[in-house]
């Protein structure tokens, strides 16, 4: 269960007396449910719900103030098929209903209480493959590389959303109909460590974690309306190292498959030390977004303080695009932070404290 509240200063309609009709959630009530056994039956139920209220302090026709009520429960069926396979078959169904005193929609109905329906379905069948290998060199004991090969649908029906007010995504679902099929790969490490009463136990870490996958969009193919020809959506890949203990990479990237063009690049390393200094390092590119260089150097001063600087350049235009400087102390269950930033003119002081388990705060 969470219970939150947020609220957006908008510092210059505030000081020079402009229409706010920026979005407040005063406030949000979330309960979700992970997947749990119904009884004996096999199947897995799973809920997502919320109540939740939004404020404006000035409103338009369509921008208004009012409250959202969602729930998601979520049936699944795992099971296996026969030695090698697992089939997770799921239905979901969304029921969503909202208040509003002041709006009207472009039928020009104003009534308070709307509703909505929606449903959606889907099914994925995997397996997984696996062999150890024997290394005995560089500390390295064994090595097991598994295989994930995995096909997943999803269907969501078309639903008439058009008399609803707009909040936030959740207000306007867009239809679905489409196959995933991803190949993961996963490498684990085992080495041999001696504790300090000398005694040999066995460490398991994760060195290499892949996943490339792609959707195939079947209504794009189908509906002669949005039919591009070109339903197979970029070829992706997920990525994370961590070869050493001070050395960590992970990485994004897109590749349009009718062009062979990237879309997405972004790439980051971490090197680390025993002392807890760390250089962190990114590549960063997106199609429409300029290419951009980000680096961050944390220093610890003592066992509860770090200070930080941060640097993000434009490779385009070679300009800065933000740099940041600042501390941050760290005890058990609470954290404080003060930095300082500038980015493209701006020129900022933030505090922040965060309560582990519970969220974080600040004024700018």
């Amino acid at each position: 269960m969470n219970i939150q509240g947020i609220w957006y200063d908008h510092v210059v309609a505030r000081r020079q007396d402009l229409t706010d009709t920026t979005l407040q959630t005063l406030p949000s009530l979330e309960f979700d449910r992970l997947k749990q056994p119904v009884g004996n039956t096999g199947l897995y139920l799973s809920l997502d719900s919320e109540l939740r209220s939004f404020y404006r302090q000035d409103t338009t026709s369509t921008l208004v103030n009012g409250q959202r009520a969602d729930i998601y429960p979520k049936l699944s069926y795992p099971a296996r098929l026969g030695k090698w396979l697992f089939f997770e078959p799921y239905v979901g169904t969304r029921g969503t209903a909202w208040h509003t005193s002041d709006y009207t929609d472009i039928y020009g109905d104003d009534q308070e209480y709307r509703t909505r329906a929606i449903y959606d379905t889907g099914a994925s069948i995997s397996t997984a493959l696996s062999r150890v290998f024997d290394f005995g060199e560089g500390g390295l004991e064994k090595l097991q590389h598994e295989i994930i090969p995995k096909l997943e649908y999803t269907f969501q029906p078309y639903v008439d959303q058009t008399d609803l007010p707009y909040f936030d995504d959740l207000d306007l679902l867009e239809e679905t109909n489409k196959i995933t099929w991803s190949l993961t790969h996963i490498f684990t490490g085992r080495t041999r460590v001696k504790g300090p009463d000398g005694t040999i136990s066995n460490n398991y870490r994760e060195l290499a974690w892949f996943k490339f996958y792609q959707e195939y969009d079947i209504e794009n193919q189908r509906d002669a309306q949005t039919d591009t020809g070109q339903p197979w959506q970029d070829l992706k890949l997920k990525y994370e190292l961590s070869p050493f203990t001070w050395l960590s990479s992970y990485g994004d990237l897109a590749v349009n498959p009718y062009d062979g063009h990237f879309t997405e690049i972004k790439i980051g390393a971490v090197i680390r030390d025993l002392r807890g200094d760390s250089l962190y390092t990114s590549y960063r590119y997106e199609v429409n977004n300029p290419r951009s260089w980000y680096n961050q150097l944390s220093v610890r001063l003592t066992d509860e303080l770090v200070s930080y600087y941060a640097l993000e350049m434009d490779l385009e235009a070679e300009n800065t695009i933000e740099q940041r400087v600042g501390l941050e102390y760290t005890r058990a269950c609470w954290a404080a932070g003060l930095e300082y930033k500038e980015s493209e003119g701006d020129k900022s002081i933030a505090f922040m404290l965060r309560l582990n388990g519970i969220g974080e705060f600040g004024t700018r």
